[in-house]
């Protein structure tokens, strides 16, 4: 390999217990980031986004996990921009990256955000798919072509042949 050329990783997946330790920590997170903005106590009364829901508790509710659901989706689609990381993985230690090794783009980063709210329905199957995938990928990695990978790794020197 020519002096200056950069010798092309090849990326080990998280440990699938590693990606479900960062997923269930951002989705307490997430949510309750959500439940918080979402829904408030007025006086006894469930107020969603400043509107009244009477006793309809349900409404409420329901209101609550859509603004949860948009905040989630917001937290993805900036910190898989910016850095890769949320609490979840910083805790983990994993980043998130291109299956190339790069940082995502805008349009994968937004495909993976909308495809991740698809990956908690069916009781959150797309997010355990990471137990059956060989490289730990959720559907929503799969669809958006991310990985994540331990934030810290060791490079091996290739040998020289003789």
């Amino acid at each position: 390999m020519p002096l200056g050329e950069i010798a092309p990783l090849k990326l080990h997946p998280a440990d699938e217990r590693r990606v479900l330790c960062a997923n269930g920590i951002d989705l307490v997170v997430i949510w309750t980031a959500g439940l918080i903005a979402g829904l408030g106590t007025g006086g006894g009364t469930a107020t969603v986004a400043g509107m009244s829901s009477g006793t309809n508790g349900l409404s409420a509710i329901a209101s609550a996990l859509l603004v949860g659901a948009l905040t989630g989706f917001a937290i993805e689609l900036l910190t898989a921009r910016t850095s890769g990381r949320t609490i979840g993985r910083i805790v983990a230690g994993l980043v998130l990256v291109t299956t190339s090794g790069q940082r995502m783009g805008f349009g994968d980063c937004f495909v993976r955000a909308t495809t991740s709210m698809f990956s908690a329905l069916f009781f959150g199957a797309g997010y355990f798919w990471v137990l059956l995938n060989p490289q730990h990928r959720s559907w929503h990695d799969l669809v958006s072509g991310s990985i994540m990978v331990p934030r810290k790794v060791s490079v091996v020197p290739q040998s020289k042949p003789d």
